[in-house]
């Protein structure tokens, strides 16, 4: 009994201590008169994440009716560049915005906020990002064909510098005769100036058996613009100067040029659970004077958290190619993919 005692007095000492804690923490009402108390993280995709003690909560700005943080918070709102430091508050039902002179202000809906965080947006606290995605096609009985298509993108963010690694693999047979056979690497950085202009560098690294593409190396720097960053729309370009190695095998030859460079990202989330994405990459070689197009574009529509489904058609184009070799190629996709 005597331990018994002791068992029961910790149990409660430990509860005083747990709802002191969630006292302090911050508060977010729903719609539907839920009440959840935590810590508020960040926002992301229209997306409040909120760290409950029990884990992480995702929850819509649109099911949000108020708002309160225990200490100021980073807020960005959307269609500006810069972060203020803002203690959430609920007046009379609505969000409420104090900062840190006592100044207020309400914005009409919680999904002006483009960003929020604890941390503060010069922090050098690194962000992870990316997504990958699979595409499968077998064929049996008159026809057989087996294709496999498999893509994605990793990209770790903080302040003042952006690294991007995009990968690309697709292999399709008939017969077992090889009708693709395509291996695709790029990796890019971008250091920030502000939080719009920012200098850029990149590597390119190709392969394309079909096309007696033995490799395609490429290097450039550029001056890039960020005209969106919100959770909802992205635009950036980048613009500048490259050098491009490439060798063939059939016939054997080795082209080697100067050549413009010309990048864009862009994806809009259209819905709830749709996002359109395009993205391009156009190179002007100066010593043949010819056109090199890569493009991307598509739909991903989200099952889940993680989950979604993708759609896209790939382009790519080449005025010059090998004796033979068609000057363009595109491909249709279906797919699973995981984002994160």
């Amino acid at each position: 009994m005597h331990r018994s005692g002791h068992l029961v007095k910790a149990v409660g000492f430990a509860c005083c201590l747990t709802s002191a804690a969630y006292l302090k923490a911050d508060k977010v009402e729903l719609h539907n008169g839920s009440v959840i108390t935590g810590k508020v993280l960040s926002i992301k995709d229209d997306k409040l994440e909120v760290d409950s003690g029990y884990g992480k909560l995702l929850i819509p700005l649109k099911d949000i009716a108020s708002m309160d943080s225990e200490k100021p918070v980073w807020i960005r709102f959307k269609g500006e560049s810069s972060f203020s430091p803002w203690k959430l508050e609920t007046m009379n039902q609505q969000l409420q915005l104090v900062s840190p002179d006592q100044s207020q202000m309400r914005p009409a809906d919680p999904s002006q906020l483009a960003s929020v965080s604890h941390i503060a947006p010069d922090s050098d606290k690194w962000r992870w990002s990316g997504n990958a995605n699979a595409y499968l096609s077998y064929q049996r009985g008159n026809t057989k064909k087996d294709a496999f298509n498999a893509d994605g993108q990793f990209a770790a963010r903080d302040y003042m510098n952006r690294n991007t690694l995009d990968w690309k693999f697709d292999y399709e047979e008939d017969d077992k005769k090889k009708l693709k056979d395509r291996w695709l690497l790029q990796y890019g950085y971008n250091r920030f100036l502000n939080p719009v202009w920012y200098l850029s560098g990149n590597l390119g690294w190709e392969k394309d058996t079909i096309k007696s593409l033995d490799y395609r190396t490429s290097v450039g720097v550029g001056l890039g613009h960020q005209f969106y960053d919100e959770p909802d729309l992205n635009l950036r370009m980048e613009l500048g100067p490259s050098y491009i190695w490439e060798k063939f095998s059939d016939p054997k030859k080795k082209k080697n040029s100067g050549a413009g460079h010309w990048k864009l990202n862009y994806d809009q989330l259209l819905w709830d659970w749709v996002t359109l994405f395009h993205n391009q990459d156009i190179y002007y070689r100066f010593k043949e004077k010819s056109w090199l197009f890569q493009t991307s574009t598509g739909f991903r529509v989200q099952l889940i958290d993680l989950l979604h489904l993708i759609v896209k058609l790939d382009y790519d184009y080449d005025n010059d190619p090998q004796p033979g070799k068609k000057k363009d190629d595109s491909t249709l996709m279906f797919g699973l993919g995981a984002s994160w």
